[in-house]
């Protein structure tokens, strides 16, 4: 693991942990969020955890709370090729839910833009966009208050595929980021 993600990452400092947890009988999971950190060494955190003896792993979009509610950086700003569709509920339910996609993660969503749905980490969102050659990128529009359990909102822009990402915001995360190790086998 890099300085980049392991020095904020609390995972990397527990890493020779597990292992003992394993010789004490004591059956180890791990949760990770993915974001313009970690994504890039999930690779090498997955054979760490494999070694290790870890018998699950959840992943978690970081969404703009906490640490990420103060530094917008952290969070992803295109949908990654991963989304859960919500297609159960009643009229009530989803009535309150609004734009491009209206299931998923609602708290996702609220805490982007203050409200449930419209899941801007929606997959079916982002191939669809795709097809159509158009992309969304989020933008930050208020930071966070430093209350308990608060968020910054942001907003949606949308825009064509080939149109060059602003100067001023960080690239978006593609595949080339991703450091795989060099004896990784699929």
């Amino acid at each position: 693991m890099t300085d980049s993600a392991g020095g904020r990452a609390r995972g990397s400092r527990v890493c020779g942990r597990w292992s003992s947890c394993g010789r004490a009988g004591v059956e180890a999971t791990c949760n990770t969020q993915i974001n313009r950190l970690t994504a890039p060494e999930l690779p090498e955190l997955y054979r760490r955890l494999r070694s290790a003896g870890i018998v699950a792993w959840q992943w978690q979009l970081t969404i703009p709370m906490g640490n990420a509610a103060d530094h917008a950086e952290l969070l992803l700003r295109d949908a990654p090729e991963l989304g859960i569709n919500l297609t159960a509920g009643t009229a009530a339910e989803t009535e309150k839910l609004w734009g491009f996609c209206r299931g998923g993660c609602t708290w996702t969503a609220h805490t982007f833009f203050g409200r449930p749905g419209n899941n801007p980490y929606c997959h079916h969102r982002a191939l669809t966009h795709q097809r159509a050659g158009r992309r969304e990128r989020l933008v930050q529009t208020a930071s966070a208050p430093g209350e308990p359990f608060d968020h910054g909102l942001f907003s949606l822009v949308e825009e064509s595929l080939e149109a060059p990402w602003p100067a001023a915001e960080r690239p978006r995360l593609t595949a080339a980021d991703i450091r795989w190790p060099s004896d990784w086998v699929d």
